[in-house]
Protein backbone atom coordinates (compact mmCIF):
# COMPACT_ATOMS: atom_id res chain seq x y z
CA UNK A 1 0.00 0.00 0.00
CA UNK A 2 1.03 3.25 -0.84
CA UNK A 3 1.68 6.01 2.16
CA UNK A 4 -1.76 8.38 0.99
CA UNK A 5 -3.43 4.56 0.67
CA UNK A 6 -2.51 4.14 4.71
CA UNK A 7 -3.49 7.80 5.29
CA UNK A 8 -7.13 7.30 4.01
CA UNK A 9 -7.49 3.50 5.64
CA UNK A 10 -6.86 5.90 9.28
CA UNK A 11 -9.16 8.63 8.04
CA UNK A 12 -11.67 6.01 7.42
CA UNK A 13 -11.48 4.39 10.58
CA UNK A 14 -11.99 8.10 12.48
CA UNK A 15 -14.71 8.93 10.73
CA UNK A 16 -16.53 5.96 11.79
CA UNK A 17 -15.49 5.47 15.52
CA UNK A 18 -15.08 9.37 16.06
CA UNK A 19 -18.13 11.12 17.10
CA UNK A 20 -17.02 13.91 15.83
CA UNK A 21 -14.48 14.96 13.00
CA UNK A 22 -11.55 16.62 13.84
CA UNK A 23 -9.39 18.47 11.35
CA UNK A 24 -6.23 16.39 10.89
CA UNK A 25 -4.13 16.97 7.92
CA UNK A 26 -2.60 14.09 6.00
CA UNK A 27 1.08 15.12 7.33
CA UNK A 28 -0.47 14.90 11.70
CA UNK A 29 -1.81 11.50 10.69
CA UNK A 30 1.23 10.37 8.73
CA UNK A 31 3.39 11.46 11.63
CA UNK A 32 1.90 9.34 14.03
CA UNK A 33 1.75 6.36 11.38
CA UNK A 34 5.71 6.70 11.42
CA UNK A 35 6.33 7.08 14.65
CA UNK A 36 3.75 3.82 14.99
CA UNK A 37 5.54 1.92 12.10
CA UNK A 38 9.05 2.67 13.75
CA UNK A 39 8.21 1.24 16.94
CA UNK A 40 6.44 -1.78 16.05
CA UNK A 41 9.09 -2.88 13.46
CA UNK A 42 12.04 -2.27 16.11
CA UNK A 43 10.49 -4.36 18.74
CA UNK A 44 9.71 -7.36 15.48
CA UNK A 45 13.50 -7.44 14.40
CA UNK A 46 14.82 -6.67 17.74
CA UNK A 47 13.24 -11.09 18.39
CA UNK A 48 13.65 -11.97 15.44
CA UNK A 49 16.59 -10.93 13.26
CA UNK A 50 14.90 -12.83 10.08
CA UNK A 51 14.55 -9.80 7.57
CA UNK A 52 11.51 -9.02 5.01
CA UNK A 53 13.55 -8.95 1.78
CA UNK A 54 10.19 -7.24 0.20
CA UNK A 55 10.54 -4.47 2.48
CA UNK A 56 14.26 -4.46 2.96
CA UNK A 57 14.78 -0.92 0.29
CA UNK A 58 18.08 -0.02 -1.08
CA UNK A 59 18.66 3.17 -2.10
CA UNK A 60 22.18 4.25 -4.58
CA UNK A 61 24.06 6.99 -3.42
CA UNK A 62 26.79 8.61 -4.77
CA UNK A 63 30.42 9.00 -2.86
CA UNK A 64 33.42 11.87 -3.36
CA UNK A 65 36.60 12.31 -1.64
CA UNK A 66 36.89 14.04 1.68
CA UNK A 67 38.07 13.42 5.13
CA UNK A 68 36.53 11.72 8.04
CA UNK A 69 35.87 15.05 9.56
CA UNK A 70 33.93 18.14 7.52
CA UNK A 71 36.49 20.56 8.16
CA UNK A 72 37.99 20.65 4.43
CA UNK A 73 40.21 19.34 2.21
CA UNK A 74 42.54 19.60 -0.78
CA UNK A 75 42.72 17.27 -3.60
CA UNK A 76 45.96 15.60 -1.59
CA UNK A 77 44.63 15.32 1.38
CA UNK A 78 41.24 13.31 0.83
CA UNK A 79 41.31 9.90 2.47
CA UNK A 80 38.41 8.53 2.74
CA UNK A 81 35.26 8.13 0.21
CA UNK A 82 31.75 10.10 1.85
CA UNK A 83 28.07 9.82 0.71
CA UNK A 84 27.22 13.13 -0.66
CA UNK A 85 23.90 13.38 1.43
CA UNK A 86 23.43 12.87 4.77
CA UNK A 87 21.38 9.44 5.42
CA UNK A 88 18.34 9.06 6.67
CA UNK A 89 18.37 8.32 10.37
CA UNK A 90 17.62 4.25 10.18
CA UNK A 91 15.81 2.55 13.24
CA UNK A 92 18.30 1.71 16.15
CA UNK A 93 18.46 -1.81 17.02
CA UNK A 94 18.96 -3.57 20.35
CA UNK A 95 22.65 -3.14 19.20
CA UNK A 96 22.87 -1.32 16.81
CA UNK A 97 21.16 0.64 13.44
CA UNK A 98 18.90 -1.30 11.53
CA UNK A 99 21.27 -0.22 7.90
CA UNK A 100 23.27 -2.27 4.93
CA UNK A 101 25.85 -1.18 2.85
CA UNK A 102 26.76 -2.65 -0.42
CA UNK A 103 28.57 -2.22 -3.49
CA UNK A 104 26.01 -1.61 -6.47
CA UNK A 105 27.10 -5.65 -7.56
CA UNK A 106 25.23 -6.37 -4.08
CA UNK A 107 28.71 -6.81 -1.93
CA UNK A 108 28.24 -6.60 1.68
CA UNK A 109 30.70 -3.64 2.85
CA UNK A 110 31.48 -4.65 6.51
CA UNK A 111 30.78 -2.01 9.32
CA UNK A 112 34.15 -0.74 11.39
CA UNK A 113 33.97 1.78 14.08
CA UNK A 114 35.81 5.04 13.13
CA UNK A 115 38.29 4.85 15.93
CA UNK A 116 39.77 1.73 14.88
CA UNK A 117 39.68 1.96 11.03
CA UNK A 118 43.51 3.51 11.21
CA UNK A 119 44.39 -0.75 12.12
CA UNK A 120 42.52 -2.42 9.64
CA UNK A 121 45.52 -2.83 7.52
CA UNK A 122 47.20 -4.33 10.88
CA UNK A 123 44.68 -7.04 10.88
CA UNK A 124 45.24 -9.83 8.37
CA UNK A 125 42.00 -10.53 7.71
CA UNK A 126 40.44 -7.04 7.34
CA UNK A 127 43.36 -6.00 5.39
CA UNK A 128 42.60 -4.74 1.72
CA UNK A 129 38.87 -4.40 2.24
CA UNK A 130 36.80 -1.45 2.08
CA UNK A 131 34.40 -0.95 5.77
CA UNK A 132 32.11 1.74 6.51
CA UNK A 133 31.12 4.02 9.42
CA UNK A 134 28.81 5.83 9.96
CA UNK A 135 30.46 9.83 10.92
CA UNK A 136 28.49 12.74 10.91
CA UNK A 137 24.96 11.46 9.42
CA UNK A 138 27.12 10.10 6.53
CA UNK A 139 28.25 6.96 5.59
CA UNK A 140 32.11 6.83 5.11
CA UNK A 141 34.13 4.41 3.22
CA UNK A 142 37.96 3.34 4.67
CA UNK A 143 40.08 1.44 2.64
CA UNK A 144 38.12 2.49 -1.28
CA UNK A 145 40.19 3.95 -4.04
CA UNK A 146 40.36 7.48 -3.52
CA UNK A 147 42.33 8.68 -6.24
CA UNK A 148 40.76 6.83 -8.41
CA UNK A 149 37.18 7.69 -6.94
CA UNK A 150 36.51 3.74 -6.87
CA UNK A 151 33.59 3.19 -5.90
CA UNK A 152 31.72 6.05 -7.15
CA UNK A 153 28.30 4.87 -5.10
CA UNK A 154 27.10 2.42 -3.15
CA UNK A 155 24.01 0.64 -2.03
CA UNK A 156 22.13 1.98 1.27
CA UNK A 157 19.09 -0.58 2.84
CA UNK A 158 17.56 -0.94 6.05
CA UNK A 159 14.91 -0.16 7.35
CA UNK A 160 14.38 3.83 8.36
CA UNK A 161 12.70 6.38 11.08
CA UNK A 162 11.16 7.98 8.84
CA UNK A 163 11.17 6.24 4.53
CA UNK A 164 9.67 9.08 3.04
CA UNK A 165 12.44 11.34 4.11
CA UNK A 166 14.09 9.02 0.79
CA UNK A 167 11.68 11.09 -1.21
CA UNK A 168 13.72 14.45 -0.92
CA UNK A 169 17.17 12.60 -1.81
CA UNK A 170 17.95 12.35 -5.72
CA UNK A 171 18.62 9.24 -7.20
CA UNK A 172 21.79 8.08 -8.90
CA UNK A 173 23.31 5.67 -11.27
CA UNK A 174 25.99 3.13 -10.51
CA UNK A 175 28.39 5.28 -11.90
CA UNK A 176 27.59 7.88 -9.36
CA UNK A 177 25.62 10.21 -11.84
CA UNK A 178 22.78 11.91 -10.60
CA UNK A 179 19.36 10.89 -12.20
CA UNK A 180 15.95 13.14 -12.85
CA UNK A 181 14.04 10.90 -10.08
CA UNK A 182 14.38 10.59 -6.80
CA UNK A 183 14.95 7.49 -4.27
CA UNK A 184 11.65 6.82 -3.18
CA UNK A 185 7.78 8.05 -4.43
CA UNK A 186 5.30 9.18 -2.45
CA UNK A 187 2.51 8.32 -5.02
CA UNK A 188 4.08 5.19 -6.64
CA UNK A 189 6.03 3.34 -4.25
CA UNK A 190 4.55 1.20 -1.09
CA UNK A 191 5.10 2.17 1.81
CA UNK A 192 7.77 -0.37 3.89
CA UNK A 193 5.92 -2.17 6.54
CA UNK A 194 5.52 -5.91 7.02
CA UNK A 195 2.19 -6.69 6.37
CA UNK A 196 1.54 -8.28 9.46
CA UNK A 197 2.15 -4.93 11.60
CA UNK A 198 -0.25 -2.62 9.60
CA UNK A 199 -3.54 -3.83 11.87
CA UNK A 200 -1.57 -2.86 15.18
CA UNK A 201 -0.10 0.40 13.85
CA UNK A 202 -3.89 1.65 12.66
CA UNK A 203 -5.26 0.50 16.40
CA UNK A 204 -2.14 2.28 18.04
CA UNK A 205 -2.41 5.84 15.96
CA UNK A 206 -6.29 5.74 16.58
CA UNK A 207 -5.50 5.10 20.19
CA UNK A 208 -2.78 8.57 19.94
CA UNK A 209 -6.16 10.10 18.16
CA UNK A 210 -7.90 9.72 20.61
CA UNK A 211 -10.22 6.48 19.21
CA UNK A 212 -10.49 3.19 21.22
CA UNK A 213 -11.35 0.30 19.59
CA UNK A 214 -13.00 -2.54 21.50
CA UNK A 215 -12.94 -5.64 20.40
CA UNK A 216 -16.29 -7.34 21.58
CA UNK A 217 -16.31 -10.47 23.93
CA UNK A 218 -18.14 -13.47 22.96
CA UNK A 219 -19.64 -13.95 26.82
CA UNK A 220 -21.54 -17.24 25.87
CA UNK A 221 -17.87 -19.00 25.28
CA UNK A 222 -16.54 -17.20 28.26
CA UNK A 223 -18.97 -18.60 30.37
CA UNK A 224 -18.24 -21.81 29.58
Amino acid sequence: MKIGEHIAAIRGMLNQHKETEAPMSDQFIYHHFAVVCAMLTKQKYDRSKIFNPFNLRYYCVSLSAGLVHDCGCIAAGCNVLKTNIIVPAPIMGRTSPYIRVMTVDHVDIPYIHPSIAGSVDLDPIRRNRIHYSIVGSRIVLFGANVVALIPRAILVGGFFEDPTTWATIQACSPSGDDLETTCYSLDTDEFPVDADLISNAYQIVLQRLGVTITIPTDRDNDSR
